[in-house]
């Protein structure tokens, strides 16, 4: 619920994301499309990239609810198969506690925030022709990936600190 469902399901993302927000956007700045909407008054950014940031925002949170949900399924019928746990013991809901969803549902919006911001930077700074394209794209999944494993970091340890001091007598 709080850490793996939601790092493995935006490392997914940021490498399919990632890679195809960069190569669109990449390949408009090549082919001169982001300067024509300029020159017909309209902002990038505002037309480009926030559709994209709020759908990633939106759908990152799902898939990540519905991985950790898929998730928690399959150990729970792995441990039922290999260890013969009773389902009722592995979920047992007072082992999780607020905090653990506050956590895995805040990495939710900070990974859908940074995959599309990462990416799209990476494409607009797209040079070079369809082999600048090319690098952006691979640049935009290596800083994405980095950018999802750093949050993870600091958001993990964060949480840590905040819900630590509450699980403690």
């Amino acid at each position: 619920m709080r850490d793996l469902a939601a790092l493995i399901g935006a490392l997914m993302l940021a490498t399919r994301v990632g890679a195809g927000i960069a190569a669109e956007i990449g390949s408009m700045v090549v082919t001169e499309q982001v300067d024509a909407l300029r020159m017909c008054a309209a902002d990038p950014i505002d037309y480009l990239i926030v559709p994209r940031f709020l759908a990633s925002l939106v759908m990152t949170t799902a898939l990540v609810i519905w991985s950790a949900f898929v998730a928690f399924t399959a150990g729970m019928i792995t441990a039922r198969v290999a260890f013969d746990v009773p389902f009722q013991t592995f979920f047992d809901v007072h082992l999780l506690d607020y905090g653990d969803l506050l956590t895995g549902l805040t990495k939710c919006v900070a990974y859908g925030s940074a995959i599309p911001i990462v990416s799209a930077a990476s494409g607009l700074s797209t040079f070079g022709g369809s082999e600048g394209v090319g690098w952006a794209t691979t640049r935009a999944v290596v800083n994405s990936s980095l950018a999802v494993i750093v949050l993870n970091f600091f958001i993990s340890g964060s949480a840590y600190l905040i819900f630590r001091s509450e699980a403690e007598p």
